[in-house]
């Protein structure tokens, strides 16, 4: 991920002056700032990959220099990004204790919960539940199956069942559990 402008900050001035950037970051409204880069030349900074762990606000300093060792800087106001919790997918298993996963065609069974997944205590999770006929087929959506748990229709074929917890802010952000 990068944030900040590809174009460079405007000089303002003498063609003399370099342009120079501090980013900066803090954790928290109260935090202090701290440096993550001093002096670049690049108005952009990138994060290296898995480094995001914690919600956190960032600023981009632009500092010129002049022939006369003048001194000018501009701060961008700060972005908070926020880092969502990891999720879990879980195992998918039946409501009903040592209940067989094999069914009669036609029968109502069961529900279909996830043991060990991110649960709805989680701000802002989202439930999508998921099913295909073959192993070898692509799941596919189940329309308005967004709970926790899902009650089985009754069943004329196999079917293999997956759950996708999602946050509402970033439906890319999501784990899936495997096939039931």
């Amino acid at each position: 991920m990068t944030i900040g402008s590809s174009d460079p900050a405007e000089i303002i001035g003498s063609d003399l002056e370099q342009i120079s950037y501090t980013w900066q970051t803090k954790i928290g409204e109260e935090g202090e700032w701290n440096n993550l880069v001093v002096n670049s030349s690049d108005p952009t900074y990138t994060f290296a990959p898995n480094t995001l762990t914690q919600t956190a606000y960032y600023q981009r300093i632009a500092l010129t220099n002049t022939c006369d060792s003048q001194t000018a800087s501009n701060t961008t106001n700060p972005i908070e990004i926020i880092v969502l919790p990891e999720l879990t997918a879980g195992t998918i298993t039946l409501t009903t204790p040592n209940l067989s996963p094999n069914f009669c065609s036609g029968v109502t069974s069961d529900t279909l919960i996830v043991v060990g997944g991110t649960n709805t205590s989680t701000s802002n999770i989202r439930f999508k539940w998921l099913k295909k006929n073959k192993i070898e087929d692509d799941f596919v959506e189940i329309p308005n199956s967004n709970t926790a748990s899902y009650t089985l229709e009754p069943l004329t074929q196999t079917t293999y069942f997956s759950r996708r917890t999602y946050f509402a802010e970033n439906p890319n952000c999501f784990v899936q559990t495997d096939n039931r």
